[in-house]
């Protein structure tokens, strides 16, 4: 009797486990860098993402945009979101809390006037990413980022780079 309860106990367990062997579970991680267009001017993006349990997301994300000679706006935020597990693409969104900051210009170029500074505060990120994976470390696609806070909400799109444990 003791033996058929374990077993029955060992068969639920392991129905119920999460599969290693399952291709959609395996966990993979990157950094992404890019540099495209943004509000204003000019923007980049770094982060360092790991994918677990399927299709699960958490990135720790970087975010500028900035006219030449003008505003610059930033954010550093913890984001989570879904991603894709298909093997030729990746494709996801999130969303999460971050600190942001910048500066104003007032002036132009030539302008003697001080930049002033957005005070830091919190925002709230999203993101979104669209990337062909050519291999099973490289990854090229689009990386789409926004910042929603009561100063001043930017975005941005650019074009970027993967480079990890893709697949």
């Amino acid at each position: 009797m003791d033996i058929e309860n374990n077993e029955r106990d060992l068969n639920f367990e392991s129905s119920n486990a999460y599969n290693t062997n399952d291709p959609n579970n395996k966990n993979s991680f990157w950094i992404n860098a890019g540099i495209g267009v943004g509000t204003p001017g000019i923007a980049g993006i770094a982060s360092a993402s790991y994918q677990f349990l399927g299709s699960n997301l958490l990135s720790l994300r970087g975010a500028i945009t900035g006219e030449l000679f003008g505003d610059e706006l930033w954010d550093i935020g913890l984001l989570y979101g879904r991603a894709t597990t298909a093997q030729d693409y990746h494709a996801s969104i999130s969303a999460g809390l971050a600190v942001m900051g910048g500066s104003r210009s007032s002036g132009g170029l030539f302008s003697d006037t001080p930049r002033e500074e957005v005070s830091r505060q919190v925002g709230f990120p999203i993101g979104g990413q669209l990337f062909w994976l050519p291999s099973r470390f490289i990854g090229l696609g689009l990386s789409g980022f926004a910042n929603l806070n009561g100063e001043r909400s930017f975005a941005g799109l650019a074009f970027s780079l993967q480079i990890g444990k893709l697949k």
